[in-house]
């Protein structure tokens, strides 16, 4: 998703998503040394080559690069201990949404893996939920959140 929200500046993709992040890759250069599946983030997972030979093509396709062109609100999730998408990644774009007075919440789960949302301890999969959930209800033009009285007026819940 944040690749989504940074390729939209100002808006969310069609209204369709919670404009949140879960364990995020924000930079393809960086996750190239530092994710557990370091070996294939080139060609396969980013598409546009080795490194350093295509370093532009993977900033290119870095989304922190362009992360500030979306004034959408974003919640960001982490699980602490993803080798897959380690921390640091979120917290690039953390570092950079608040520097620039952007509306970002970042949320970290200790000891979590990379699939905390299926494995995580029960409390904290409830949370993530309650989030993301509280999240839909506050955001304005997400679809789902909105229902159609008679005569086709549309009111937010």
């Amino acid at each position: 998703m944040i690749q989504d929200v940074a390729l939209a500046p100002g808006r969310l993709l069609g209204g369709v998503l919670a404009p949140h992040s879960e364990n995020a890759v924000t930079d393809m250069v960086g996750e190239y040394g530092s994710g557990d599946v370091c070996t294939q983030t080139d060609a396969t997972a980013v598409g546009c080559g080795i490194l350093p030979e295509n370093l532009d093509e993977f900033l290119v396709r870095s989304p922190y690069v362009t992360i500030t062109k979306s004034s959408a609100p974003l919640l960001l999730l982490q699980a602490e201990s993803d080798l897959r998408c380690p921390p640091g990644q979120t917290d690039l774009v953390l570092a950079i949404l608040k520097k620039h007075g952007a509306p970002v919440e970042m949320i970290r789960y200790p000891d979590e893996p990379h699939y905390m949302a299926g494995t995580g301890r029960p409390d904290r999969r409830v949370d993530r939920l309650e989030r993301i959930v509280h999240l839909v209800h506050r955001t304005p033009g997400i679809a789902g959140t909105e229902r159609r009285q008679p005569g086709g007026r549309t009111v937010g819940w």
